[in-house]
Order: C-alpha cells, then structure tokens, then sequence
C-alpha cells in the first residue's frame, strides 16, 4: 500500500471519531464564567508564559486544540466555550503540524492573528514594518520589535519607539516588556533592566555569580533556560537548569532565592519535565508534568501545591481560578487548591 494511500485509510477511519467530537461542541459547561470571580487584565502574562494559547474574551473562554495523537487530528482548531456551550471558531485542517494562531487580548476584543494573514490589515501600524516582525500584546499596547528598536502601539494605528538597543538582547523570548521598563537576557550573559522613563539601566547583573550559566562555551556546564517577569515593583527571574532544578530570584532584592524545585527525570516522570509559570497579583505559579502546580506567595513566602502533577500551560485571567492544560484537556483549579474542574 502506497504512502497517499495509507493516509487516505487512515483518514476514513478516523473520520466517524471526528465527527462525533465536533457534535458534541453544542453541548452545555455550566462553567458559570462571567460569575465566578472578577476579572483582572493578566493578559500579557498569559499570551508570554503559556504561548498564547487560552484567553479570556468578552465573557468567552477561546483555546487552541492540537491532539498529541492522531486520533484527534479531525478536532484540532480554536475553540470558543460560554457558560452554555462548546464550538471550534477555527479549524486547523488535517495536519500533523498546523499553524496555531498566538490568542490576546488587545482593547477588550480577541486578537488572533492566524498563518499567512496581513496583521496590518488588522492593525495599520504594521503597514511601515518589514513582514518579520515579532510581537507581544497586552490589554492595553501592542509591543514589537524590528531590528534594534523595540515599539509600543496603544491604537493599532500609531507607535512610539521604546527601546533602541534591542540589538543586544540575546534571544527576544527572555523578554519582559511593560510600559515602564524592559527586562531581558543579554547577549553577554547580563540580566538587565531599562527604565524608559529614567532612561537608563537599574539593573545590570551577571548571571554566572549567581551560579546561573547561560552558556555552554566548553561543554562543561549544562544549559539554563532563562526568563526574566515582573510582578508588581519586584523583578523576578526564572532559572531552570537541566539535570538540576528551577529556581526563582528577586532579583530586586539582591537575587534572593524565593523558590527551588527539585529536577525530575522527564523519561520518568512520562512527559515533559521543563516548567511553565505564571504570575497574577503578588503569587507565581509554577506547573510541569512531575510535581504539578505551586502557587508561591510572594508577601508571605508561603508555597501551596494546587494540583498534584500532570499539568502544563497556566493561565489565570482573575482572582479564583489557574487554568492549565492536562494533556489535550483543559481544566480549572481555585487559587486556594480546593476546587478542581474539568472545563473541556
């Protein structure tokens, strides 16, 4: 049997599966959505630490859908949830890798900006940028960066240049950026903050006296994954060494430790072990695949496991729940670990 043809088999096979999981997108949550907690604008935290790939809209709960199996390629898209019903507002097609579009939230509305679309249809201030341009968005400004300059857009329409030495900046995913400052990995191996008001930098720390090696010149030092957040005043910074552990710096207060999580061999913990993380008011939270969720309190320094293990991506858009991803569901627990409810 020819290779098209194996497709094709397979595809018909799998098609009364996928049928029978977009009928069921009609059917009822009673996730009580808009009455639960109140909202606050996570947004940009949400679209940097989870991938931009759950959002809060307009009293609709949207997430993208991508299957780890084949079974479910039939189902793969965005999907839109209410209190009273389920629908894909976006379909992937039949693809083992499709283009997910980064979900936001930009002036109260959705912003899903999908593959091979013109953004700068959508947002003019696009049309006088090169069509690699990188961005982030938040409720309130749109944040790109082209070249060396990083910009903010509060309209869509017209920008202001932020930042014009971006062209340091090692890696643009370790990047924080709010409308005070902007913090970020350099490609010297510098931690720094520059404060657009003061124009000038109030931070500049190297990260290899804190035993947090960004490089691997000799091959004797395993890599660190790192990213810089705020929350609040404070500047934190996340370190997750392999084969070590995570640990998580206030780096305003002379990189004192906050939190270490013990490293878990991702072969035994049955899935990927590196972290994901989230910040909302004064906690930070922290999931993987081995340990779970864990809320740190940064006003008292108190730790509290949400949910036991197997959770991924988190995203908060209030003051009651952690949404997180636990395979190819969706599930929601309360910020105090007691409640725990499957949303999809």
């Amino acid at each position: 049997m020819n290779k098209n043809r194996l497709i094709s088999v397979l595809l018909i096979a799998l098609l009364p599966l996928g049928l029978m999981i977009t009928s069921a997108c009609g059917k009822g949550n009673n996730l009580h959505l808009e009455s639960d907690e109140t909202y606050t604008d996570n947004s940009y935290n949400n679209a940097l630490f989870s991938h931009g790939n759950m959002v809060y809209a307009d009293g609709k709960l949207y997430y993208n859908f991508t299957p780890n199996n084949i079974t479910g390629i039939l189902a793969q898209g965005t999907y839109c949830i209410t209190d009273n019903s389920k629908e894909r507002v976006q379909d992937f097609g039949i693809t083992l890798y499709p283009s997910v579009p980064t979900l936001g939230i930009f002036q109260g509305k959705l912003f899903m900006p999908v593959a091979n679309e013109d953004i700068s249809q959508i947002y003019p201030v696009f049309k006088d940028f090169s069509s690699d341009v990188k961005f982030t968005v938040s409720e309130n400004a749109l944040y790109f960066y082209v070249g060396s300059k990083v910009y903010i857009s509060k309209d869509g329409i017209h920008s202001e240049t932020l930042f014009d030495k971006a062209n340091e900046i090692g890696d643009m995913s370790p990047c924080y950026i709010t409308e005070k400052s902007i913090t970020y990995l350099s490609v010297n191996g510098h931690l720094k903050e520059y404060d657009f008001k003061k124009q000038e930098f109030i931070i500049d720390e190297e990260l290899s006296k804190y035993d947090i090696h960004v490089e691997d010149k000799y091959n004797l030092i395993d890599y660190t994954f790192v990213k810089p957040l705020k929350c609040g005043d404070k500047t934190l910074l996340f370190a997750d060494q392999t084969s070590k552990d995570f640990r998580l710096y206030d780096v305003s207060d002379g990189f004192k430790l906050l939190y270490t999580r013990e490293y878990t061999n991702r072969e035994a913990s049955g899935g990927d072990d590196f972290c994901s993380y989230n910040v909302c008011g004064s906690n930070v939270y922290i999931s993987n695949i081995a340990k779970g969720i864990d809320k740190i309190d940064l006003t008292t320094g108190r730790v509290t496991n949400l949910v036991p293990e197997n959770t991924n991506d988190i995203c908060i858009f209030g003051d009651k729940w952690v949404y997180y991803f636990s395979g190819d569901t969706v599930f929601r627990t309360s910020q105090d670990g007691m409640t725990t409810e499957k949303v999809s």
